[in-house]
C-alpha cells in the first residue's frame, strides 16, 4: 500500500454556506456554529440536536496554526467522520473575522475576485 501525506486542496464556498453547517471540535467535545450548542459528540453527531441543521463541514480548534499534532488530529477526525468536509480552522476564522469587521464599520467586504481599480 502506499503511503498518503496530507496536503491542502483548495476549493471555494460561500462563507455563509459553512456557517449554517459547520461542526467546530474542541478539545473535549464539539460545538454548533450556527447556535452555539455545546458539548456535542463530534464522531456521531449528524445534525445539531438544538438547531437541527446537517452538519456538512467540520473543523477542529487543535489542528490549528502550526501545531505539531494538527496532521494527526486531521486525520483521527477524518477517520471517524468521513462524511463531512474539513476545513482549516486559521482559514475559516480569517474570513469570518474579515466579514464581521465589515459588519460592524457597515460597509461590504470587497470581492477577492475582482481586481483593484
Amino acid at each position: 500500500m502506499e503511503k498518503k501525506d496530507w496536503l491542502r486542496v483548495w476549493k471555494q464556498y460561500s462563507v455563509e454556506e459553512i456557517k449554517k453547517s459547520l461542526l467546530i471540535i474542541g478539545e473535549l467535545s464539539a460545538d454548533c456554529y450556527a447556535c452555539k450548542e455545546l458539548g456535542l459528540h463530534y464522531d456521531s453527531v449528524k445534525e445539531c440536536p438544538n438547531c437541527g441543521i446537517p452538519f456538512r463541514f467540520v473543523t477542529s480548534r487543535q489542528a490549528a496554526g502550526n501545531a505539531p499534532s494538527r496532521y494527526r488530529d486531521v486525520g483521527r477526525i477524518t477517520s471517524r467522520r468521513g462524511d463531512l468536509i474539513f476545513i482549516d480552522y486559521d482559514d475559516f476564522k480569517k474570513l469570518t473575522g474579515k466579514s464581521q469587521a465589515y459588519e460592524l464599520l457597515g460597509g461590504e467586504p470587497p470581492d477577492p475576485h475582482q481586481p483593484n481599480l
